[in-house]
């Protein structure tokens, strides 16, 4: 394995991926940067992978509370499990 386990895609543990797992992990980072913390954490790597796959990030939290509004919809967009919904390369540098 290669790379930082925490950045992970979901799809990336499932075997199949496209340029869409790169938009994951600038998210991961984006939140890190925004919120302070990772927001897939665990004590082992099984933890961290459990943690990608089944957390569900709370945009309403008061960790997210003084992020603004288009931060935390463009969070939202980046980090969605679901390939299809999650944004595009372009669509996050607004092309």
């Amino acid at each position: 394995m290669v790379g930082s386990p925490s950045y992970i895609a979901p799809e990336v543990l499932a075997g199949t991926y496209s340029e869409k797992v790169d938009v994951w992990g600038v998210g991961v980072l984006l939140h890190a940067l925004l919120v302070g913390i990772l927001p897939f954490r665990g004590e082992s790597l099984k933890e961290i992978f459990e943690a990608i796959k089944l957390v569900q990030l709370d945009f309403e939290s008061e960790k997210l509370q003084s992020i603004s509004v288009p931060a935390k919809d463009l969070l939202s967009r980046m980090l969605s499990r679901d390939v299809e919904k999650r944004i595009s390369p372009q669509e996050v540098l607004g092309e």
